[in-house]
């Protein structure tokens, strides 16, 4: 069995950690949406990469943003 600091059971944290994943990808999805991009593509995204869509979907300029930069087209 894996010794964990402070005796923390090790399935408990796994889960914990695992729910915490799928939150901050979900999160990413909402945010990517809410930026104007398509969320079914979104939500698989977040939930495989967690963390790094999340800051990927921060990064993203809105369609606002896209339109006002280029008035021409």
């Amino acid at each position: 069995m894996l010794n964990l600091p402070f005796n923390l059971p090790f399935w408990p944290i796994v889960i914990g950690a695992g729910i915490l994943h799928f939150a901050i990808g979900t999160v990413a999805a909402i945010v990517a949406k809410n930026k104007g991009r398509n969320f079914t593509i979104w939500l698989p995204l977040g939930l495989f990469a967690g963390t790094p869509a999340l800051i990927a979907a921060w990064r993203l300029e809105g369609q606002a943003d896209r339109v006002s930069e280029n008035p021409n087209q």
